[in-house]
Formats: C-alpha cells, sequence, structure tokens
C-alpha cells in the first residue's frame, strides 16, 4: 500500500543530491562530553562539534534538529558524535530530526534515547524523521509518535538517497506510517546500506509498517509490528518491498513477528513486481530492446524490469526511449545484451535479486504472510504464516521468480500463483491450524 508513498518520493526526488560519494570531513578528533538544556545550548554544542563528541540533552522540550545547525551543512563525522538522552527515563522531547542538505551527504551522528514528537512542521516535513542525502547515521533507542495519538497524520521515518543507515531498538507509534526507505529514479541512486533491526512499531494508520523500493544492501531483522488501523480501500502491508522506480538488491528479511492482533488486516511480506503495466512482449538485438506493451505505456521502468528478467547486469540504463504514451517502440540500452536476435523476453518482471527470507512469523494476515514474487537468486525457509479463525486466509505464495526456494516453512495454505521459472517448491500442502488472536506478546 503506498498511501504516502508518492508525496514521500517527490519529496525525496527535491530533497535528495547527487554526491552521496564525497570523502568523510574530520572537523577535530577531540573527544569530550558536554551537557545541554536548551535550545540555544544544544545548537551551541553542535557548532562547532569535534568528532567523536557526546552531547547529553536533559529533560525538556526542544525544536527540531537538523543538519543546518551543524558546523557546515555536508559535515560528516567520523568518528560520529553522539546526541542522546542524559536520563534514560526521562527523555527530552523533540519536535524532530531532518538530515538532509539537497545537494552534499550530512551525517555521522547517533541519536540514542530522545523521544520524536512532530506537530509544527508539517507543511514543510509531513515526518517525524527525516534523513535525504545523509551518510553515517544510527536512530537508536527512541520513541517516535505523532502529537495527535488518536489521529495521527505524520509517517515516523523517511529515508532517501542515503549511505550507511542503521534504525534499531526504537519504539514507533500512534504514527500515520512507520518507515519509508526509497530512492528516486534515477541511475545509480537508491538508499544503500541499511540495517533496520530491533525495533518495535504499533498502531499505525493510513501507511504501511515498513516499506522499501530501491534499496541495496537492505538488512530488516528482529523486528515486532503489531496493529495496524488502514483508511477505508486501502490495504497496508508490514514488510512490504516494491520496485515502481528501480530494483533492489541484497535483501535479507529475517526473524521478525507481525502480530494482526486486534488491528486491521495487513498482508506479511510480500514483494512486489512494479505494480504498473505488463509488458506483453519485447525482443532484443545487441544494444536495442523492441517493446510492445499492448494497450498500456511503454516506460523506463518496464524496460528495467525486461533487462533484469533476461539476466542483464545490474547498472544497465537506458540511453534513449520512444515517447510517453506509446504502445510499442525501440529502447537503446548503455551496453549490449548479449541475448541472441530476435529473442522473445515475454512478461519478464523480476526487480529483487540475492533475497533472503527466512524465520520470520506472520500471524493473522491477509493472503501474502510470505510471497516472494519477482524475485532472483531467493532462499524462503523456515517461515511461519498461520491464519486467524475469522476467515482470512494466511499463505505463503509463490509467484514469478527465477531460482527462488522455499524449503521448511509452515503454513494454514501454500499457494503456487505463478510457477516459477526455476527453483524449488518444497511445501505444498498446509502444515498448521488456524488460530485465535494467536501471536507472541509485543515486547
Amino acid at each position: 500500500m503506498r498511501a504516502l508513498v508518492g508525496a514521500a518520493t517527490a519529496l525525496l526526488l527535491l530533497l535528495a543530491g547527487p554526491a552521496l560519494g564525497r570523502p568523510m570531513r574530520l572537523p577535530g578528533a577531540v573527544q569530550s562530553t558536554i551537557s545541554v538544556n536548551s535550545d540555544a545550548t544544544l545548537k551551541a554544542a553542535l557548532v562547532p562539534a569535534n568528532a567523536g563528541k557526546i552531547i547529553l540533552v536533559a529533560p525538556g522540550n526542544y525544536d527540531t534538529i537538523s543538519c543546518p545547525d551543524f558546523p557546515n551543512d555536508h559535515t560528516v563525522w567520523a568518528p560520529a558524535i553522539t546526541v542522546a538522552a542524559a536520563d534514560a527515563a526521562n527523555p527530552p522531547l523533540v519536535s524532530g530530526i531532518v538530515i538532509n542538505n539537497g545537494t552534499t551527504a550530512c551525517g555521522g551522528i547517533v541519536f540514542r534515547g530522545l523521544k520524536v514528537q512532530t506537530a509544527a512542521n508539517s507543511a514543510t516535513f509531513p515526518q517525524s524523521i527525516l534523513l535525504s542525502a545523509s551518510r553515517n547515521v544510527v536512530l537508536d533507542s527512541l520513541e517516535v509518535v505523532d502529537v495527535n495519538q488518536a489521529s495521527p497524520t505524520f509517517l515516523g521515518i523517511l529515508v532517501g538517497s542515503s549511505n550507511d543507515v542503521s534504525i534499531q531498538n526504537n519504539r514507533i507509534h500512534n504514527i500515520a506510517g512507520g518507515l519509508i526507505a526509497s530512492g528516486p529514479s534515477t541511475v545509480g541512486s537508491g538508499v544503500n546500506h541499511l540495517r533496520v533491526t530491533h525495533n518495535v512499531i504499533t498502531d499505525t494508520a493510513v501507511n504501511d509498517f515498513m516499506q522499501f523500493e530501491q534499496v541495496h544492501d537492505l538488512l530488516v531483522d528482529s523486528n515486532y509490528l503489531t496493529r495496524i488501523f488502514p483508511g477505508q480501500d486501502v490495504h497496508p502491508d508490514s514488510v512490504q518491498v516494491f520496485a515502481v522506480h528501480g530494483p533492489s538488491d541484497y535483501i535479507t528479511i529475517t526473524n521478525n513477528t507481525m502480530v494482526r492482533g486486534t488491528g486491521g488486516v495487513p498482508q506479511g511480506i510480500p514483494f512486489m513486481g512494479n505494480e504498473s503495466t505488463s509488458i506483453f512482449s519485447a525482443t532484443a538485438s545487441g544494444n536495442t530492446l523492441t517493446v510492445n506493451c499492448g494497450a498500456g505505456a511503454c516506460d523506463p521502468i518496464h524496460v528495467g524490469d525486461l533487462l533484469a528478467g533476461a539476466g542483464v547486469p545490474f547498472g544497465t540504463y537506458i540511453t534513449a526511449m520512444p515517447g510517453d504514451g506509446t504502445t510499442s517502440g525501440n529502447y537503446t540500452v548503455s551496453q549490449s545484451l548479449s541475448i541472441a536476435t530476435s529473442t522473445t523476453l515475454g512478461t519478464v518482471r523480476w526487480p529483487y535479486y540475492n533475497v533472503t527470507v527466512t524465520g520470520n512469523q506472520s500471524y493473522g494476515s491477509q493472503n501474502n504472510g510470505v510471497t516472494c514474487g519477482g524475485c532472483v537468486n531467493a532462499t524462503v525457509t523456515g517461515n511461519t504464516a498461520q491464519a486467524y479463525d475469522d476467515g482470512f486466509a494466511t499463505n505463503i505464495n509463490r509467484q514469478m521468480g527465477y531460482n527462488v526456494n522455499y524449503s521448511g516453512n509452515f503454513s494454514t495454505g501454500f499457494q503456487d500463483i505463478v510457477p516459477q521459472s526455476t527453483g524449488t517448491w518444497g511445501n505444498s500442502t498446509p502444515n498448521l491450524s488456524t488460530c485465535h488472536l494467536c501471536g507472541p506478546p509485543q515486547p
């Protein structure tokens, strides 16, 4: 479900900069600890801040902490500085965290033990925490919550075009959506080296618990997700990976627990194709791909899926294409496709590469307890998908992919929706019964 994705992606396209590969800047190497108790003293501690500095923030209310508060807005500290609660039992209340500079990387900072409750900056940033064009950022042991807990409108965390981000040990609750990580639709961009571990996300409205697109080297491990309250005609997802703007690769989703509880009925872990117009046929020769999109419009996303399905190395991109709205045409790509002349590629749509989905538990989800549709070189093993006793099916599904191997899974239902091109199914007979509001308790 992508109710907030359009606005979030548009925002990231405006904010994200191209220079994520800049060398890290070292504004000093003297480590120190300083205590602050006001916006003025916090800002003074950040400007200047020596690498490795620890800033302890006293209880109280604080404005949004943002990259322009730093000594210069393209600083990446090494070692990182730390902004932490001075009293873990009485955390400071921060109105937002914005690590973004628009043109150059910003980061090298750890936020630990703060409470982030956004209210005032909704017109500019509709999320509590924004990381865009950032590097080496850790969000640790934060509480993230909307100021209007009964009718939340803020997304919890939005990450775009950033490198080396860890989101760990946080409690995100009473929020419009938990986490979105998405790269803009440009060649070679995305979110790289993202770790999402040991978080608890509960009581979300409107949007998914977690949503990923155009992410490279992703670990989602040991998170607990429960109670989602979607709007009308919205189907939410627990951990969704999709590909509207581009593929993702090196994805590991392991040991997560998704419990419907008393909330709405989410899906579990669905890997979805580009969820857009189907390509009916295509042929390739050298650097030219001829596409027939039938009644739909050809676009670079569909062609990218075809390139992926043909085994073309990641990074091949389109250099020329027909006009928008056409139903067929020739695309020129950046390197030879090494495919026999007039090879028919068909409706190949495989946007996820090198995927591991293991040890996850999904209780009371709708249909897609675990689905690895569009995966290439994937292992789906040791997962549990169990339906509640209220009529909603919870299955482990197999859809089109390449070399996707299922084994050792447990579920109230298995569906071979679209046969694999290669790979092993391993399970076909239900091996669990339905249950009533089952699932491990919230930690």
